[in-house]
């Protein structure tokens, strides 16, 4: 694995640790780092996500005098706020910008998901099944090359792994009252495992 996207990766949770933060990476780069997408499937993606399960993450960073902010730009890091609420930290020499990713809007990873972690060179990394069931949460485009690209490569995908951890989601999802996520979760759910279990 790519030295200085990792090197940069432990920078930031240890900043964010600091603060008493628990992240995770999730995302297309978590799936690289367990082996089931190529190395070079990182010039696909247009950052390298890190989880918080809590919005509290925005004012540590956005308050006036933050000593979060202050620690990640002395690391060399430059942050910046999206409009849409996210927080990009870019590393110089490092080809992609790390995106810290909280609940807001239409991002959310379930907590039954957060369960669902590895650690692998020191950084906790959301399972790569718990990674294809947050995918279903977000763009279809993105969740299906991704699921065309792990049935090409023979990747170890557990089906019913998927459809466990898809279910549990989605009822998480159903008790916070979010009906429509869980409908979505569970349409993505069927429409990937049918894909994958298509020879």
């Amino acid at each position: 694995m790519s030295s200085r996207f990792v090197s940069a990766l432990r920078k930031v949770v240890r900043a964010l640790q600091s603060e008493g933060f628990t992240p995770v990476i999730v995302g297309t780069y978590a799936l690289i780092l367990q082996g089931w997408l190529p190395e070079d499937y990182i010039v696909e993606t247009k950052d390298i996500d890190i989880y918080i399960p809590s919005p509290d993450v925005l004012v540590a960073i956005a308050t006036t005098g933050s000593r979060l902010l202050e620690e990640l730009e002395r690391e060399g890091f430059i942050v910046s706020l999206h409009a849409t609420g996210g927080v990009e930290v870019v590393a110089l020499g490092v080809d992609k910008p790390i995106e810290i990713l909280y609940p807001i809007a239409d991002i959310y990873i379930p907590r039954v998901l957060l369960e669902e972690v590895v650690v692998i060179e020191g950084l906790r990394v959301l399972e790569a099944h718990a990674v294809l069931v947050a995918k279903m949460l977000g763009e279809e485009y993105s969740l299906m090359r991704v699921a065309s690209i792990l049935k090409e490569r023979r990747a170890p995908v557990d089906v019913y792994r998927l459809i466990y951890l898809a279910e549990r989601a989605e009822r998480e999802l159903r008790d916070m009252g979010d009906d429509v996520l869980a409908s979505k979760l569970s349409r993505r759910a069927e429409r990937v495992v049918g894909y994958l279990r298509l020879g």
